[in-house]
């Protein structure tokens, strides 16, 4: 008897790590183990839509790979398709992947190095996610001891602690640079190694999310303030994920919660003391401050709090101890778009009689208020009834529905007892409905006799003329 599939069952899983962590072998190895017969296909190699119907679109909806090929013979094998590299795919080849995912007959493993990218959230919704964390340097040092001493070698634990480390955990390289190094020695000295070092060192692409980790987390080798230079001007934000985290980072020396403190008040300074310096280097373009920017900004306040990240009030969202993205970008990006809104709220109801009148500010501290009061208080007492009168007063300020919404929004900042009974959410739902149809009808008949008679107009003239 067939046993009914648990509600949370998933046709496909997802597999994300970084490079080299081993999540395309453990794939093949469980394929393997469950007797499917693996077919492994790049998603870097076919991105777009049209690449992967054409491609995989057959596969997915057989069986197995052989009745794909031999539709006449029957056959009872059954295979997994492994697509390795999804995130190389554009938006649309993801889409495919997805559709592919709900219609297939056959189990698929999709493998990802970067699990937040945009494109891989939506595909991550349709599978298993399955995250393959980095081991540390001590677990692969031991892993990797085994195996040279299995392939009948030798060399120095501590030296393959500090190839691990020069390679950034990446097993698949260390191996890889191993097998180059032994094909003309039977064993390796430590001094050998750190000579040959070097030429297998793996070129790792720094970015804006990890190049951070450089400053607030310990490093070893430690990099000099020459080299955390150069990664603060080959990288954007850095300063910002500085300000961001410093006070929820626990130095690795600390000795006592007065002592952390007493740290995180010199990185504060520190901070305040370098936007100092980049407003005058802006202001007054005087780039030969820029380094004293970086060392106020970004080294100095790093090497005060430098450790662990240990936030004073622990949360779930952050519970995987990653460092917080700036959320100053965002707060920016909103204040931007209030200040568009505003400026455009002014423009269009500036009118000295019948109008408003005065800056930006004054209309933000005197005329919002007023606005918010008119255009909710009727709504939340009389509901439907006082659409007439709403959509009256909106007309003679030249406020569109999206300006209602926006005030809502900018109410959230009014702390007065009078204003909270007036909020949004006290107009009832139906009566909100109802004054959308009525406010969206009226005027868009009102545009659409605007343009008629202007039209009609400009057709007269022409036929005088």
């Amino acid at each position: 008897r067939v046993q009914p599939r648990p509600a949370d069952f998933k046709k496909a899983a997802l597999l994300s790590g970084s490079p080299g962590i081993g999540k395309t072998t453990s794939a093949h190895l469980v394929g393997a183990e469950c007797g499917y017969e693996v077919v492994e296909w790049n998603a870097s190699d076919k991105r777009s839509k049209r690449d992967i119907q054409e491609t995989v679109l057959d596969m997915v909806n057989n069986t197995s790979v052989a009745s794909m090929f031999r539709p006449q013979e029957l056959t009872q094998r059954k295979c997994v398709i492994i697509m390795d590299e999804v995130d190389g795919c554009d938006r649309g080849g993801v889409g495919e992947v997805i559709q592919m995912i709900h219609r297939a007959k056959l189990p698929i493993i999709c493998i990802c190095n970067d699990r937040y990218h945009p494109k891989v959230k939506s595909l991550a919704n349709h599978c298993l996610d399955l995250k393959f964390n980095k081991p540390n340097k001590e677990q692969v040092a031991q892993h990797i001891h085994r195996i040279i001493r299995s392939e009948g070698h030798d060399m120095p634990v501590e030296t393959i602690k500090r190839l691990v480390e020069s390679m950034n955990n990446d097993m698949r390289n260390c191996l890889n640079t191993l097998q180059m190094w032994f094909r003309s020695r039977k064993n390796i000295s430590h001094d050998e190694a750190c000579g040959m070092q070097s030429k297998g060192r793996k070129d790792h692409e720094m970015t804006m999310f990890t190049a951070p980790e450089k400053f607030l987390m310990p490093q070893r080798p430690k990099l000099s303030i020459a080299e955390l230079r150069d990664i603060y001007f080959a990288v954007d934000f850095v300063s910002l994920y500085v300000q961001e985290n410093y006070l929820n980072m626990k130095p690795q020396d600390c000795k006592s919660k007065e002592d952390r403190l007493e740290r995180i008040s010199k990185a504060a300074d520190a901070i305040s003391a370098g936007d100092i310096t980049d407003r005058i280097k802006l202001f007054e373009q005087n780039w030969s401050l820029s380094s004293v920017a970086v060392l106020q900004s970004a080294i100095y306040p790093s090497a005060q709090v430098r450790g662990h990240f240990e936030s004073f009030q622990p949360t779930n969202a952050w519970s995987d101890n990653r460092l917080r993205f700036p959320g100053w970008l965002g707060k920016n990006s909103a204040f931007k778009k209030n200040q568009r809104l505003i400026t455009c709220i002014a423009k269009n109801s500036r009118n000295p009689f019948t109008g408003t009148s005065g800056s930006r500010t004054d209309l933000r501290m005197d005329y919002f208020p007023l606005f918010t009061h008119y255009i909710t208080r009727p709504l939340a007492d009389r509901g439907k009834e006082a659409i007439e009168e709403v959509t009256a007063f909106m007309d003679q300020y030249q406020l569109g529905r999206d300006d209602w919404d926006f005030l809502q929004e900018l109410q959230g900042g009014w702390h007065h007892p009078s204003m909270k009974k007036y909020q949004a959410a006290s107009v009832e739902t139906g009566a909100k409905s109802a004054f959308t149809r009525y406010f969206n009808k009226t005027h868009l008949q009102s545009v659409t006799k605007s343009i008629t008679s202007t039209t009609r107009d400009e057709v007269g003239e022409g036929l005088e003329a």
